[in-house]
């Protein structure tokens, strides 16, 4: 069975969820054998930096990056460690995290949901806990590490912590902004003292998928099954506006990622809703960005990743973000309207003919269950040559 240009696009074109950058060279990793690249600005070309895998889980194994002068942070979402990568020696080194009392029902599930986002100050990284019970606060230089954990014990009792504690983050001096995903929230941390405020939002929906901040008001995408809004909260007076955004009897879970204050709107970029938003915030009012539709005009949102777009930067009016439909790198203008769209190749054609051809495999070997949106490895392909009847 063949596979789709979308899956073949998948293994040869670049994706990742953040990246770190400065004049010349951007760098991320990769969702597909999780490897760290760095991609020149000016030619486009795709390097790979060296850095030791995780061989039980070499797919999605870092979800957000950091640059500090010269070195690089992994944050990681499966492996149990923190790395750092010199770019100057052009080594990394590892440092393992402390073993913790995960608090979710889904002990497996957050074992692989450590981190999803993370802040820079100064010298400083802060490791911000998706599943993970803590706050990690990273020093760059000594790699002391310090774990901040006392907030985990005045979180809001639910019946459970099926979803993220830390979904999202943004700054404002030294104060950080956090979105939380298990219940409706806000949490505030003063990085002079690691002193940490919760805030509870009086919404009907049942928790926050990102964050931004306009002035004196804090603004929320939802994040959980059937909410379908966006929540505007005034940190002087305590107002709570409930924004709807999608039609009730179109409602679908998980809509949103992260919201962008730029000038007088709110951008909502779509995890699995079919469209751009954006929001007046003099009014309230929400409108479509109708320029971006063309990129998510599938009528199912079940795409090889099931997520619509990757939001991976904001910088004044651009907005940069990766879309699933080609996995193309989208620099929206906000001011103008207006886009740059690039594709960066970044594996070898022996690699992306193994990674077809696992993916081919796993179609037509339907004996062999495996998760459909799994990335295979060199491993798993040879697994499944083994322990298969389908030959070259």
């Amino acid at each position: 069975m063949s596979i789709t240009s979308k899956e073949r696009n998948y293994f040869t074109r670049l994706c990742t969820t953040k990246i770190a950058e400065d004049n010349e060279k951007i760098y991320c990793v990769s969702f597909a054998f999780s490897r760290l690249y760095e991609i020149d600005k000016k030619t486009g070309e795709v390097i790979n930096l060296k850095i030791k895998r995780n061989e039980s889980e070499p797919d999605f194994s870092y979800y957000s990056i950091e640059k500090v002068n010269e070195k690089l942070i992994l944050i990681p979402l499966k492996p149990n460690e923190i790395v750092v990568y010199d770019l100057i020696s052009k080594s990394a080194d590892y440092i393992e995290l402390k073993s913790l009392d995960y608090i979710s029902k889904r002990k497996e599930v957050a074992k692989n949901a450590k981190f999803v986002c993370s802040y820079s100050k100064d010298n400083y990284v802060y490791l911000l806990g998706a599943f993970y019970p803590a706050i990690i606060k990273f020093n760059v230089d000594t790699y002391e590490t310090e774990y901040i954990t006392e907030w985990v014990g005045r979180l809001e009792e639910k019946k459970n912590f099926d979803y993220n504690l830390v979904t999202g983050c943004t700054a404002q001096g030294d104060k950080l902004f956090m979105s939380m995903g298990y219940y409706p929230s806000v949490m505030v941390m003063d990085t002079k003292d690691n002193s940490i405020e919760i805030i509870k939002i009086n919404t009907p929906y049942n928790g926050f998928s990102g964050i931004c901040l306009k002035e004196d008001d804090i603004w929320l995408t939802t994040f959980g099954e059937g909410d379908n809004g966006v929540v505007r909260y005034n940190m002087i007076s305590g107002r709570t506006d409930n924004i709807n955004i999608i039609k009730k009897e179109s409602r679908i879970n998980f809509p949103f990622s992260i919201p962008y204050c730029i000038e007088d709107y709110v951008y909502i970029m779509p995890q699995r809703a079919k469209h751009v938003f954006k929001i007046d915030v003099k009014t309230n009012n929400v409108e479509i960005v109708n320029s971006l539709d063309f990129l998510f005009d599938e009528e199912d949102v079940k795409q090889y990743l099931e997520v619509r777009c990757y939001p991976i930067k904001q910088i004044d009016e651009i907005i940069t973000f990766i879309e699933t439909k080609d996995f193309s790198w989208i620099e929206y203008n906000t001011k103008t309207d207006t886009f740059d769209r690039n594709t960066y190749p970044y594996q070898t054609d022996f690699e992306s003919r193994i990674a077809e051809r696992s993916c081919e495999i796993m179609k037509a070997n339907t004996s062999n269950q495996v998760n459909e949106n799994s990335v295979f490895s060199l491993n798993r392909f040879l697994d499944y040559l083994i322990n298969s009847e389908i030959t070259h």
